[in-house]
């Protein structure tokens, strides 16, 4: 009994700087994000939620005690999407815009908020967003998001056919096609594979130098193919 009611205790208290937030009183801090655009907040739930904000608030640098603090190149949905997950817990980011959301997260070092990002994008994996959240996955390269990671190699390994055939095949980054081009387990055939490299490279921006086309194409296995293939 004792527990619950000391986990009452914690949901109203939570409920409470929430609606505090929602309202605008006593925030003691405002965050400016490119656009201009500010929001304000208190700096004791952003120091317990964000270890970036903790390690600001906690130096003697000028700016830990400045009343506006402005954070670069994150876009002002995406934080104040990280914002409201801070008070409330709660992940609030359609499909196409959780990717920027997980950005801004792994910037202002919120690692529930990645834990719980990465769950969505995992759970929710699509051929059509497979390259999309591996390219997450990657380009934050934390540690919450190996198992998305795992998942977008499975599932590209396993359709790689269908996946070259995808509009944002292209995407894929010169060291993912490589770890798909490596990987025993990728199926499919060696002119498919082909095929799938040639219209990879007459979309890559800027080229590919010779020798590292050469590279690229080098695990196909050439005797495997048919002559009215080549």
């Amino acid at each position: 009994a004792a527990g619950g009611a000391a986990a009452g205790h914690l949901a109203a208290r939570d409920a409470s700087f929430t609606a505090l937030w929602e309202q605008g009183r006593f925030c003691d801090v405002t965050i400016q994000v490119d656009s201009g655009e500010r929001f304000e907040a208190h700096r004791l739930v952003l120091a317990a939620g964000s270890d970036y904000f903790k390690a600001l608030f906690s130096s003697a640098m000028r700016e830990s005690a400045e009343d506006v603090v402005t954070i670069s190149e994150i876009a002002a949905d995406d934080m104040r999407a990280v914002l409201r997950f801070l008070y409330t817990l709660r992940l609030e980011a359609k499909p196409e815009t959780l990717a920027g959301v997980m950005m801004a997260a792994s910037r202002l070092e919120v690692p529930s908020l990645l834990a719980l990002g990465a769950e969505s994008l995992a759970s929710t994996l699509t051929l059509e967003s497979c390259i999309a959240s591996w390219a997450v996955a990657v380009s934050i390269g934390r540690p919450e998001l190996d198992a998305v990671r795992a998942a977008c190699e499975k599932m590209a390994e396993h359709l790689f056919k269908t996946l070259s055939q995808q509009p944002d095949f292209h995407r894929l980054s010169l060291d993912m096609l490589k770890t798909l081009l490596s990987s025993d387990a990728l199926m499919a055939g060696e002119d498919v594979v082909f095929e799938a490299l040639d219209g990879w490279l007459s979309k890559c921006s800027p080229p590919l130098a010779a020798a590292q086309k050469l590279e690229l194409f080098s695990p196909v296995p050439y005797p495997l193919l048919e002559p009215t293939f080549l």
